[in-house]
C-alpha cells in the first residue's frame, strides 16, 4: 500500500473577544478535542502502551472508539466500530497530539493560540510566509500544524477533515464564551488556568468543582 508524508499549517483567526486564557483552556480539554470528530462515539482514558515512543509515554492517553463505513450507502448495515489510541500533551502555547489509527493513518497534530490580545497585549511579530494563510495582523489566531503519514488515496480526506476540525474548534470557542457571557457557565481560576463548568452537569468530577468554589 503506498503512502505519502505530507505536512500542512491552517490559520484560523479567533474572534477579538476571546480571551487568549480561554482559548488554551479549550485545547487542555482533550473531550473538546476528540470530540470535534462526528464519528467518535466514545474515548476513555488509558495507561500509556507498553510501546510508547519515550516522549510520549508520560502524556495523556486516550482510547477512541469511531464508526466506520466500510459499505457506502448502507447505514449501519455497512458500517462497524474502529478503536485506537491517541496521546495528548498540553503545552503553555496550546497542545500537540499524536493519533495512531490502524488503517495506515499517523497523525501528529501541534495547536498552537498565536497572535495578540487586542487592548491586552502588544502585536505579535509576524512570522513569514503566515500571512499568506490567513494570519491577522492584529488579533489571536489559531495555529494547527499537522504532519500526516498515510495512504495515498486517503491524504486529501484526511486534509480536509484537518481543515474542517480547526474552524470547528474556533467555532467551539465561540459558543463557549457566549455560555460564559449569558452566565450559563460560570468561571473559576484552578491553578493558575481559567476552567468552566456547567452548573446543570451533575457528573462526580463535575459536582467536586462546583463544591470547590463555594468552599472558596
Amino acid at each position: 500500500m503506498l503512502k505519502k508524508k505530507e505536512t500542512l499549517t491552517i490559520i484560523t483567526p479567533i474572534p477579538g473577544f476571546i480571551p487568549r486564557q480561554l482559548a488554551i483552556d479549550l485545547l487542555h480539554s482533550h473531550g473538546e478535542i476528540i470530540t470535534l470528530n462526528p464519528l467518535v462515539l466514545s474515548h476513555k482514558p488509558i495507561a500509556a502502551p507498553r510501546n510508547a515512543a519515550a516522549d510520549e509515554y508520560y502524556s495523556t492517553w486516550y482510547e477512541i472508539t469511531e464508526r466506520i463505513q466500510y459499505i457506502p450507502g448502507l447505514g449501519k448495515m455497512g458500517s462497524g466500530k474502529l478503536t485506537f489510541n491517541g496521546c495528548f500533551h498540553d503545552m503553555p502555547w496550546g497542545m500537540q497530539s499524536h493519533i495512531y489509527i490502524p488503517l495506515g493513518i499517523d497523525m501528529r497534530n501541534k495547536y498552537r493560540i498565536m497572535g495578540n490580545q487586542p487592548g491586552v497585549e502588544p502585536p505579535e511579530q509576524p512570522e513569514l510566509g503566515l500571512e499568506q494563510l490567513g494570519a491577522p495582523k492584529e488579533g489571536l489566531y489559531l495555529r494547527t500544524d499537522v504532519e500526516l503519514k498515510c495512504n495515498i488515496t486517503l491524504m486529501s480526506f484526511v486534509k480536509a477533515e484537518s481543515r474542517k476540525a480547526s474552524v470547528d474548534m474556533v467555532n467551539r470557542m465561540v459558543k463557549k464564551a457566549e455560555l460564559l457571557d449569558a452566565g450559563l457557565l460560570k468561571a473559576m481560576i484552578e491553578d493558575g488556568k481559567l476552567k468552566t463548568y456547567n452548573p446543570n452537569d451533575r457528573s462526580e468530577a463535575s459536582q467536586a468543582k462546583q463544591q470547590a468554589l463555594r468552599h472558596q
